[in-house]
C-alpha cells in the first residue's frame, strides 16, 4: 500500500517496514517503531486484528460447526473490548515518543464477506454477517484508540462493501488462496485511495 501512497501523493518513502501477520509486540520488537524518529511526517499502519486471534474465529466459522463458530467468535469480542484497547494504547505511545511530530493515519479493516452471495464454505450468511459485525466491533475499538491519541482513523468499510471474498468482484483472497482474507491488487489500491484522501497537505513538511 505505501509504494501506491507514495505514487499517487508524490511523497518521499523513507522506510516501508510493514509485516504480514504482525501483533501489535512484533511491532516493537522487530524495529519497525526503530524506523521513526524526530523528522517522520507521516506514519500509516494497521494494527490489531492478529492481537486478537481474529484470524481463528474466521477458520472456526469457515469449517467448524455453529457452536464453534459462535464460540470463537465470543471469545475474540472479549478480547477486542477487554484486551485490545490497551495493547494498542502501548504501541502509540512508542510511536509518540519516537515521532512526536508526526501525522499517524490508521487504517481499519474491511468487512470479509458480502452475505447477499451466500454459504462460503461451511459459513453461512447469518455466521458471515457476525464475522463483519465482529470487523465493525474491531474498527470501532480501533478508531477510539487512535483519536484518543490525536490520529486520523481511516475507515475502509465502505469502500469495501459488496466486495467480500464471496462477492462477484471480490477485492479480497479468498479462502484457498496463499494470504487469504487480506486485500488483493483492487483492495490494496481501495487502501490507497482511502489514506491518500485522508492525508493532508498540510501535514507534509
Amino acid at each position: 500500500m505505501a509504494p501506491a501512497i507514495d505514487g499517487r501523493m508524490r511523497l518521499v518513502l523513507d522506510d516501508f517496514v510493514a509485516c504480514g501477520g504482525a501483533t501489535t509486540t512484533d511491532l516493537v520488537r522487530q524495529g519497525q517503531i526503530a524506523a521513526l524518529d524526530a523528522d517522520t511526517d507521516v506514519v500509516t499502519l494497521s494494527i490489531g486484528g492478529n492481537d486478537i486471534g481474529w484470524s481463528q474465529s474466521v477458520v472456526a466459522c469457515l469449517g467448524g460447526t455453529d457452536a464453534q463458530c459462535a464460540g470463537s467468535l465470543a471469545l475474540t469480542r472479549g478480547r477486542v473490548t477487554g484486551q485490545l484497547p490497551a495493547l494498542l494504547d502501548a504501541v502509540y505511545d512508542r510511536i509518540d515518543g519516537a515521532a512526536p511530530d508526526a501525522h499517524v493515519y490508521v487504517t481499519g479493516y474491511p468487512r470479509l464477506f458480502s452475505p447477499a452471495y451466500g454459504a462460503v464454505l461451511a459459513a453461512s450468511p447469518d455466521e458471515q454477517e457476525a464475522l463483519n459485525d465482529g470487523a465493525d466491533l474491531l474498527n470501532a475499538t480501533i478508531r477510539t484508540a487512535a483519536e484518543a491519541h490525536g490520529y486520523t482513523f481511516v475507515d475502509v468499510t465502505k469502500r469495501f462493501l459488496d466486495h467480500g471474498v464471496n462477492a462477484p468482484e471480490p477485492w479480497l483472497l479468498g479462502p484457498t488462496s496463499p494470504g487469504s482474507f487480506h486485500p488483493n491488487a483492487r483492495g490494496y489500491q481501495a487502501y490507497a485511495a482511502a489514506v491518500t484522501a485522508a492525508i493532508r497537505p498540510s501535514d507534509l513538511r
